[in-house]
């Protein structure tokens, strides 16, 4: 297939897959079953995940996924979002959803919603970054709502979620251009005005990354480990239960120590700042000289 068909396709798996995904959010539900069967079903899709699925709760924006013997479940009247995506010989796409399970943020939720299909319909080849951060924000705040501002979409490419490119939510100085024959995700996360509108680090998210192939000087587990991580996930982001499966329990320690020594890149849990609850929605688009598909729509 060519590189847009691979990307067509694992747009819509990953469509489909949520789709399933926002059917199991309800109250009680176990994160750790909701990640593994939602990664599952992308497998028996004939893709891999592109990252664990993402599921965040209230003021958590993003970065957690369940750690091999999670027990954590969906809290009462959760604002929920989850976040997957799926490679397809390396081609990716990266999409999320929120569900509100209290009364008091579905305008929140929906307003979030309206923003991102307003948005994704002026992208194309050759718009700015700034001229879009900018509308971004101007049509947020007409909802009134905020973006939160150091959280952006980015660009994608094979076996690469974070490309080196990111596309502001908000008005920005950032450099760059949409440009035809690339991917990119979309993804606006919205809170209310008067929470502080950005996030900072909370706990270890169970989320890392091998920035690139394994290197010298390490014991010989550590490079059997690594080079293990590299032949199934090259620089994706993986979890630590997916590790855990195929090495043991005693895996996760090794992952964290080699975070610790700067080989493994680990990422945390991304909470809003004043505490304020987070909406996020998330599309990924293919843009084309003379048009803009998005890769993720059901």
């Amino acid at each position: 297939m060519s590189e847009e068909e691979n990307y067509l396709r694992a747009g819509r798996i990953a469509a489909e897959v949520l789709k399933q995904g926002e059917g199991m959010i309800r109250e009680g539900a176990s994160v750790l079953e909701i990640c593994e069967e939602l990664e599952e079903m992308i497998r028996k899709r004939g893709a891999v995940p592109a990252f664990p699925v993402n599921l965040t709760q209230n003021n958590e924006a993003a970065h957690y996924t369940a750690s091999p013997d999670d027990n954590k479940k969906i809290v009462h009247e959760a604002v929920v979002k989850l976040d997957l995506g799926a490679s397809v010989d390396g081609f990716l796409s990266d999409t999320a959803l929120t569900v509100s399970l209290s009364p008091a943020y579905r305008g929140l939720v929906e307003a979030n919603r309206a923003l991102l299909d307003r948005a994704l319909a002026i992208v194309r080849h050759g718009l700015p970054f700034h001229e879009f951060g900018s509308f971004i924000e101007r049509t947020a705040k007409s909802m009134g709502y905020k973006p939160i501002e150091n959280l952006m979409g980015h660009r994608l490419e094979r076996f690469v979620l974070h490309a080196g490119e990111s596309v502001p939510m908000i008005a920005s100085p950032i450099r760059g251009q949409f440009i035809s024959g690339k991917a990119y995700a979309v993804e606006p996360f919205l809170v209310d005005t008067s929470s502080k509108g950005f996030v900072i680090d909370g706990v270890d998210s169970n989320i890392y990354r091998l920035p690139s192939p394994p290197r010298k000087g390490l014991g010989e587990n550590e490079r059997g480990l690594l080079t293990w991580i590299y032949e199934n996930y090259r620089t994706l982001p993986f979890a630590t239960r997916w590790v855990a499966k195929e090495w043991g329990a005693g895996s996760v320690e090794t992952i964290r120590e080699l975070a610790r020594k700067g080989v493994l890149q680990s990422f945390n849990v991304l909470l809003e700042a004043s505490g304020g609850t987070v909406s996020q929605f998330e599309h990924t688009v293919y843009v084309k000289s003379d048009a803009t598909i998005i890769t993720t729509k059901a």
